[in-house]
Parts: C-alpha cells; structure tokens; sequence
C-alpha cells in the first residue's frame, strides 16, 4: 500500500485565563505567559510601568514661564503707574471737563441763551473755582439779563482777576444802577492810575459825583470823558446839562447853545428840552420855558410827568389856561391810577390840598379807596388839617401793601383828635407793620418827618438802623440826631455801622476811633488802629488828633501835645483840632494857652464824654497828677 503523505503534527491549544481566548501553545513555547497574546502584550506593558510611587520627579518650571506670575505682574504695574500718575491724570481730566463746560458757556452766550451760559459756567468752576472766563460769562450774563447777582459775580471775579479794569468799570456801573453809590466807588477805586484814562472812568465817577451832589467834580469828569472822546454825543450832552445850570453866564450861554442843538436829535431831544425849562424856570423866562413845554409835549418821548411840568409853568406865568388845563388833565388821568395819583400829589406839594378834597367825593369810589390814589387823598386831608374826613378815609379802609401808611395816618388823626393813647397804640400797629421790610419802615420815617414828629421818628429809625439794610441816609440822620443830644455812646454804635457801611470813607475810620477811644473800648487794639491810621497820612490834622488822643490816654501827653503841636496856627484854630490841643496843653501844664483854645472850641457841641474829659483834666492838673515831672519821661506814666 503505497505510503501515504505525512501528516502535520497535531497542535494543542490553550485557553486564555484573562480573556478566555483559545491560542496555539505552540506558538507560547518560549515564552513563559500562558495566556493569549494581547493580554500577553499588556502584561508586558504592566510590568515595564514603574508604580507613580516609583515615578522620577519632575523639574520645577521656572518662575518666569508662569502665566499668573506675568498676569500679576502686569496688574501691578498698571495700579503703580496709576497711583504714580493720579494728580496729573486728575488734572488732565478736571481741565478737560473745565474746558468742555467753559466752551459751552461761551457758545451759549453767543447765541444769547444766558440761562445755559450760567449753568454750564457753574459746572466749569466746579471743576476750577478761579477760571476767570467762567466768571465772566455767568456775571456778563446776570448783567444783560439786568439782574443785581452780576455784582456778586463782579466781586468773584475781582478775587481771581484783582483790578482788572474790565471788571472793575462793569463792577461800579452794575452797582451805579441798583443805587450803591459807595459800592460803585470802591470799586473805580481798584483801577491803577495808568487804567483810569479812559473815557468810562471818568463817566462812572461823573454819575457818582451827582449822585453824591458834587456837581463840580462831575463837571470835571464828563470834561475828562469828552476830551477822551470827542464824539461822544452823550458826553457833550451830560456836561451841558450841567453847565447851563451854572451861575457863571459864560459858562451858561455856551452850554445852552450846546443843548439847543443837541435837542434836534431824536434820542437826546426830550432830557435836552427838560434841561431847557429847568433853565428857563430858574432864569424866571416863563415864556421861554413855556414854549419849550410845548415843543417836549409835541415830542413822542413825552410823559405824564412833562405834562404835570407844563401845567407848573403855566401857573408860574399865572396863565388863564392854567385852571382849564388842570382839569383837563384830572379827566384824562380818570382811567389810570398811577396818574390821578401823580397829579393829586402834585396839587399838595404845589398849594391845593384843599382842591383836592374838593375833588374826592366826586372822583371814582374804587379809585379813591384803593393806592396810590388814596394816599394822595389822605396827603390832602392832613394837610388841610380836615381830621374828620382823614379818620374817616382810613379808620376801616384795607390798604394792603400800605397798611403801614393807613395806619399812620390814622395815627396822626386820632392824635389831632385828643386820643392820644390811641395814637400811640396805632403807631405801634404800623411799626410792627413794617417787620422785616426796611422799605416800609424808611417810609414811616419820613412820614414822621413831614409831621414834625421826631421822638417818634428818631424811634423809627434807631428800630431802622438794627437791619444788616440799612440806608445811608438813615445813618446820617441818627447821626445829627445822637450829634445835637451829645450821646457819644450812640454815637459809637453809629460809627460803627458806618464804618462797614464805608469802609474806605476817612471820615468814617476816623469818627469810628476817636470814638472808641472816648469809650476806652478795646484799648490796645484801637491805640493800634490810631497809630496805623495816623501812618497813612501823618499830614492830616483830623488824623494827628486822634492819634493824639491815642498817646494822651496811653499817659504820653507831651507826646500828644508834639503831635498836635508840628502843625500851624491855623489848622489848630479849627474848632476839633483847638478842642482837644486845648486840653493836652491843660494836661501839661499850660493853663493859659490852655484856656485859649479851649475857648476857640467853644462853638462846637461838646460830647459827653468829652466834657467829662476837660472837667476831669481841669481838676487834675490842679494837683499835677497828669503833669510829668521834668525828670519823668512820658512813657513812665503809661
């Protein structure tokens, strides 16, 4: 049998204890692993891995390869260079959000919208309180607008921009305009001599000057403001008026040639042709005034007080149109009450109270129980002395806004009347009327006035003088009130108020500290107020007496007696300087001397303390107790 081809041995195979695959043991002869040949593999691969425990450690990264390092670092770079940089960033941006809201501002008032240049001129100091340009626009803005805040704005901007002569001359004609004559002044007074030649200058101080009734310095200044500029129409025009007022005829007739031909301009035609009559009423030509009347009435500027001038001058020429003209203007002013007033206060102050009571009955009733004609009616009434029909007018009126005024003439009625407990207690009601309203107390004042009332007028205003408002011309009247009686205590509380009211006033400075030297008040800082005082113009005698008086109370009375005593005889004959150089030659000794000038001040009203102070010096000296001794210097007695 023929062989037959030899067969391939017989494999075994095994089964995989991992995964129980069947694989060929074969193929695993040399190999230790029982298993199959993937798990095989991953044995290996398990057994070559080391544990992590057994891992070698990495290499620390460096500390400038770290992101975060470089994020932090950044970070903080950028808040140093912050911090270092704060104040010129702050700056850049207050200066940039300054310039926005300035440059606003100035865009605003340009288009003439000022409410918006005042807002975002307020914003623009917020940001730099002293930019002059914002100042400017908000005061020039308050100023077109004719409201009195452009002078606290004014004063604002004379802190940042001291004496700057823009603001200065827009600063006093701001204040010329509310009536503050000394605040005007004051401010004029902040241009340096090289700024003061220009022609608003001397306009300014030319209104002041009449304002304060010197008309010849005012002449002077609109001389001054037309040299600097001639062709000023307004300049010419105002020195005339001026001029053609003055006694001097040759002075006079120019001024007058000057008006007739400044009255063929439109604008200046109704103040030239009033200045025409003034002048032609004064030089007693009433035919003259009279035909300028006419020409002012035919004039479209024409008022009803121009009408009222016509009338004065036809009653001055004792015109028989007179009386027809007069009732012509009653019927035409039926209809508006401010000139029935006008006219009816015209007709007291010119000798016709009683036409004027004559009239009432017949006038409107709505009219003549309501103001401003009622207080021309009651006017009449008291004037004619007609207590009956004035207690009548006013007893159960309601006047509103003049209660004060109803009251005292109420007042005034029960008085007249033989109640005069009544009175009083009624002049108390108007008194407590006026609480808080200086206006209406000031017309109270010169009610009482006009009445020859004085105690209550001198109330009225001491009551008057308490307010931080008070006028001038309250003062001054207290003033020659506590000046008569010789209360140098009410005196000293004057000065005082005048002193604030005027602070650069050399009369007021000084009346303040002779005063409190008389009232040896804060000694040692008034002696030191004297003696500066006295430094700024050693020249001046008024000065040189209190200083002198300073020294004499400090106990250097030779000292005193030399102050006064480089001065000439005439200064010291005047009736102050003699007063008080007669009484520190009694305190030296001289008696004789002494009673020379003490005589010479003999037309002066003597102040209480300063009686006191002669009686005291003249007593004294008797036993030399004021009297250094002649190896006693001055100083010992301080």
């Amino acid at each position: 049998m023929a062989d037959s081809p030899p067969q391939p041995p017989l494999r075994s195979h095994g089964q995989c204890p991992d995964c129980g695959a069947v694989y060929d043991e074969a193929s695993r002869r040399n190999s230790t692993a029982n298993c199959c040949d993937a798990c095989h593999a991953r044995r290996l691969i398990f057994v070559r891995t080391p544990p992590p425990d057994a891992l070698p450690e990495e290499a620390p990264r460096p500390w400038f390869r770290t992101w975060k390092i470089w994020l932090l670092a950044s970070v903080a770079a950028l808040a140093g260079a912050g911090f270092l940089a704060r104040k010129p960033l702050r700056h850049t941006y207050r200066e940039w959000s300054k310039n926005i809201h300035a440059r606003r501002a100035a865009q605003a008032f340009e288009r003439k919208d000022y409410a918006h240049a005042i807002l975002d001129g307020t914003k623009a100091l917020e940001f730099d309180p002293f930019d002059a340009e914002a100042n400017r626009i908000i005061a020039k803005s308050h100023e077109v607008q004719g409201s009195p805040d452009a002078i606290p704005w004014r004063a604002r901007l004379n802190l940042v921009l001291p004496g700057d002569p823009e603001n200065a001359i827009a600063w006093a004609r701001d204040t010329l305009k509310i009536g503050a004559i000394d605040q005007a002044h004051a401010a004029l007074s902040l241009l340096k001599p090289a700024d003061r030649n220009i022609a608003d200058f001397h306009e300014l101080s030319a209104q002041i000057a009449m304002a304060r009734g010197d008309s010849e310095k005012a002449e002077s200044h609109w001389i001054e403001a037309l040299r600097l500029a001639p062709a000023s129409e307004d300049f010419r025009m105002k020195l005339a008026l001026i001029q053609v007022l003055s006694h001097s005829e040759k002075i006079r007739a120019p001024a007058a040639k000057a008006l007739a031909s400044l009255s063929e301009i439109p604008r200046h035609r109704p103040a030239v042709l009033r200045a025409l009559i003034e002048d032609a009423v004064n030089r007693q030509e009433f035919p003259l005034a009279r035909k300028f009347t006419d020409d002012l009435l035919a004039t479209p500027g024409a008022t009803f007080t121009d009408r009222l001038g016509h009338l004065s001058v036809l009653r001055a020429q004792d015109a028989p149109d007179a009386p027809q003209y007069l009732e012509q203007l009653r019927d035409a002013s039926l209809t508006d009450p401010d000139q029935l007033a006008a006219l009816l206060h015209w007709m007291n102050q010119n000798g016709l109270p009683l036409l004027v009571s004559d009239w009432a009955p017949a006038l409107p009733p709505a009219l003549v129980s309501q103001p401003p004609v009622c207080l021309a009616i009651a006017d009449a009434f008291g004037r004619d002395h007609d207590w009956p029909k004035l207690n009548a007018l006013v007893e159960k009126a309601v006047w509103k806004d003049y209660e004060h005024v109803r009251l005292a003439h109420l007042s005034r009625a029960q008085e007249n009347s033989g109640t005069v407990v009544a009175a009083g207690t009624t002049w108390d009601r108007a008194i407590k009327e006026c609480q808080g309203i200086p206006d209406r107390l000031a017309a109270l004042v010169r009610l009482a006035q006009s009445w020859h009332w004085d105690e209550r007028m001198e109330l009225a205003l001491r009551k008057l003088s308490t307010d931080e408002r008070t006028p001038l011309w309250v003062l001054d009247a207290l003033w020659a009130i506590a000046s008569k009686s010789g209360d140098s205590g009410e005196l000293h509380r004057l000065s005082l108020l005048m002193v604030k009211a005027r602070p650069r006033s050399p009369i007021a400075r000084n009346n303040f500290i002779r005063l409190a030297l008389l009232r040896r008040a804060d000694e040692s800082a008034t002696n030191q107020l004297a003696a500066d005082f006295f430094k700024e113009a050693p020249d001046d005698i008024n000065r040189a007496v209190t200083y002198a008086l300073s020294l004499f109370f400090q106990g250097r009375v030779f000292d005193a007696k030399e102050t006064l005593g480089k001065f000439s005889e005439p200064e010291l004959h005047q009736l102050e300087p003699a007063l008080y150089f007669g009484i520190f030659l009694q305190a030296s000794g001289d008696s004789e001397r002494a009673e020379k000038f003490l005589a010479l001040a003999q037309g002066r009203k003597l102040l209480r303390d300063e009686e006191e102070l002669i009686s005291r010096v003249k007593r004294e000296s008797r036993f030399n107790t004021l009297t250094p001794s002649a190896k006693q210097s001055p100083a010992a007695l301080k």
